[in-house]
């Protein structure tokens, strides 16, 4: 696996490997069958998510990867989940959509 995009950095989906689209594009998306299509796959439930928040702040590391900040989902288990909205998308909007 390549450690650098190559294509429209703007484009969201030129993040995601096509060979792994294939394996999912006919699971739906609500069922058990995609948690097990990958070990990386995950689902959080609303009723889990005590808090959101958006930091403007651009996540260290990322290089020239476009983002803008960091999206972070506190769960009532105590943990929070960081996010990176990745290409030409707004990581406020996506907080902002959590939240409603």
């Amino acid at each position: 696996m390549p450690l650098a995009i190559d294509g429209d950095l703007q484009n969201p989906y030129a993040y995601i490997n096509s060979k792994y689209i294939d394996r999912i594009k006919d699971i739906d998306l609500f069922s058990d069958a995609f948690l097990k299509a990958n070990g990386s796959n995950f689902r959080i439930k609303k009723s889990e998510i005590t808090g959101v928040e958006y930091d403007k702040r651009k996540k260290w590391g990322m290089g020239y990867y476009p983002h803008d900040g960091k999206v972070y989902v506190k769960l009532n288990d105590g943990t929070t989940r960081e996010f990176i909205i990745l290409g030409s998308q707004s990581s406020q909007e996506t907080c902002n959509r959590i939240k409603n």
